[in-house]
């Protein structure tokens, strides 16, 4: 008896090892998105909605929140689903919408018309501006300021205003929040000129991320944005105490950090920082600061590869989550982009 009582734990036993351990997944599993778009995703485990984890490899082309996905910027990102140890992926791609140039009229002679191309349609009641001297270099109300344009008839992501126009002037272009206002995070930070008698910033390239100097009047100026910085439609953060935690790869051991940003109390994009706005180091080129900082924040890593003198480091402006914490990785590359 005690012979066949083991042979049937065996196979009992060989039974259990074999069955399938139910798989979290998600649906759906690939999204193609447009700037603004929302897309739930839901996750299951062996066929039952679960309440997992979410998070984006990259918050600035999609974020997501309780598997609510949101397309920022074009581009591609992942969305992955965490539960019970296990993981399930979604493909996010966020695609330009394509539409045809509009043919606008010269607006005669003193006066230029900009027509400018979003990547995909803004969120309801927003806007392109157009800041500079050729209207106002000042941020805040659009229309006041004389920046705002309108959505040209018949299309979804071209905008267009006619202004009038001096020698030597220049524009620039942001989005606008659907209150009328608008601040220097949301200008364009990927664009190129389309057609128009433009010089653009030499540091610039081809980008129209400068100052674009406007050479002669009664002419319809296009242009086309790839990215925001910061698009008015994004939530961004609230004025708070914020924790930055940064870590840094390729540096030397004595290298030290700190921030330099938009509104500071101490000294806005101060280079050198003050003592307040360098980072505490941790070890394991781990450092961490926090500071108190305004709404919209926007912020760069300061370096010192040396512990003393401090210079640029990062290419591009950060804004800071909504979350009131930022966890960012700086590279040492072969040389260390300027300001």
């Amino acid at each position: 008896m005690k012979k066949i009582a083991f042979v049937c734990a065996a196979v009992l036993g060989l039974f259990t090892a074999c069955e399938k351990t139910a798989e979290l997944a998600v649906s759906p599993e690939n999204l193609v998105m447009y700037v603004g778009d929302e897309i739930q995703v839901k996750a299951t485990l062996g066929g039952e909605a679960v309440v997992a984890t979410w998070a984006s490899a990259d918050e600035a082309v999609a974020t997501v929140e309780a598997g609510l996905v949101k397309a920022v910027a074009v581009g591609a990102t992942t969305v992955t689903a965490t539960y019970e140890g296990q993981t399930a992926n979604v493909k996010v791609v966020v695609e330009k919408v394509v539409e045809d140039q509009p043919a606008l009229e010269a607006p005669g002679a003193g006066k230029v018309t900009i027509c400018v191309q979003v990547p995909a349609p803004l969120c309801e009641g927003s806007f392109v501006v157009i800041p500079g001297s050729l209207t106002s270099w000042n941020e805040g109300d659009a229309k006041a300021n004389g920046q705002a344009t309108e959505l040209v008839e018949g299309t979804t992501t071209w905008y267009a205003g006619t202004f009038e126009w001096g020698a030597d002037k220049a524009f620039k272009v942001a989005h606008c929040a659907a209150d009328g206002t608008w601040k220097w995070a949301n200008q364009a930070l990927k664009g190129t000129l389309i057609e128009g008698d433009v010089t653009l910033a030499k540091d610039k390239g081809d980008q129209i991320t400068g100052d674009n100097v406007i050479n002669s009047d009664n002419q319809v100026i296009y242009v086309s944005v790839e990215e925001w910085e910061l698009s008015a439609c994004v939530e961004t953060n609230k004025a708070g105490t914020a924790t930055f935690n940064l870590t840094a790869v390729g540096f030397p051991a004595e290298a030290q950090f700190a921030i330099a940003g938009s509104g500071l109390e101490a000294g806005a994009w101060a280079c050198p920082p003050p003592a307040e706005h360098i980072m505490k180091a941790l070890g394991d080129g781990k450092f961490t600061l926090t500071l108190d900082v305004p709404a919209t924040f926007q912020y760069k890593y300061l370096v010192a590869k040396d512990g003393v003198n401090f210079d640029w480091f990062s290419a591009s402006n950060y804004n800071m989550p909504v979350s009131l914490e930022a966890n960012d990785t700086e590279t040492l590359p072969a040389e260390t982009p300027a300001e």
